[in-house]
């Protein structure tokens, strides 16, 4: 009895057996059996090289987030808004005599910026021009003046109000001093004030 390894197949074959059509197998030389393929389609939904690079982006994404979050030690990350870094100072006193004396001097931190918002004074009738005075300035690292963003000085028998918003960008280092001074012989309200916001470089 022959025995051939062959399968029975419905298309045309090379061999028929007691009726039976076979087709042969073709081996290579290192006994590999050979198989021809006809089509290669991908299924419907089936992954491209194409949207597995999508995927592959997205998932990069979320990683540099897991790191960012892991740089920070919690699960949220940090914020500082605004108006959680602002900034009041604030004179205001009924005084005598006096020459131009600083009531409060803001330093910008290291590593910030800050941005004067606005500033205020007043200053109350005085009995000569300009006795009372109400001034906010502008000062370098070392102390000295810059630039003056407001200076009210008195008028005879009239109460002076200013209000000045504005958007001074200070560097690390640099100061905002507000001043008044009163060369009168009675004493009188003075008022100083100014906003500042602070920002991390």
């Amino acid at each position: 009895m022959l025995i051939l390894p062959f399968h029975p197949e419905t298309a045309s074959a090379t061999i028929t057996i007691d009726g039976v059509p076979y087709r042969v197998p073709l081996v290579d030389s290192d006994g590999h059996l050979q198989v021809d393929v006809l089509s290669n389609a991908l299924p419907t939904g089936a992954a491209t090289e194409t949207n597995q690079a999508t995927m592959i982006t997205a998932l990069q994404l979320i990683d540099d987030l897991r790191a960012a979050l892991g740089s920070v030690a919690g699960d949220q990350l940090r914020m500082e808004p605004g108006w959680d870094s602002l900034n009041r100072e604030t004179y205001a006193a009924s005084v005598g005599n006096h020459i131009t004396t600083a009531r409060w001097t803001y330093t910008v931190p290291a590593s910030t910026f800050a941005i004067v918002t606005h500033v205020h004074g007043y200053v109350s009738a005085s009995t000569a021009v300009s006795d009372l005075r109400s001034l906010v300035r502008i000062l370098d690292s070392g102390g000295g003046p810059l630039a003056h963003i407001m200076d009210i000085n008195s008028v005879t028998g009239q109460i002076l109000t200013e209000t000045i918003p504005c958007a001074v960008l200070l560097d690390a280092g640099e100061k905002l001093e507000g001043s008044t001074s009163n060369a009168g012989v009675t004493s009188k309200v003075i008022g100083v004030h100014a906003s500042i916001t602070e920002i991390s470089k």
